[in-house]
């Protein structure tokens, strides 16, 4: 029997993150980076800040 598991692409969070914020950057809106669904998981709050969330 296995377990559940979630594998994670940092790289697609980070390129995600980059286009929310060029594009929500044209209205004046700020991202914030919330990663409460993978209970704060620095690899993936790290890929999000490096795609420019706050």
């Amino acid at each position: 029997m296995t377990c559940p598991r979630i594998e994670v692409d940092l790289g697609k969070i980070r390129r995600n993150t980059q286009t929310l914020v060029r594009r929500l950057a044209r209205r004046g809106i700020g991202v914030t980076g919330v990663t409460k669904a993978v209970c704060g998981h620095p690899a993936i709050a790290q890929a999000m800040l490096d795609g420019g969330a706050c």
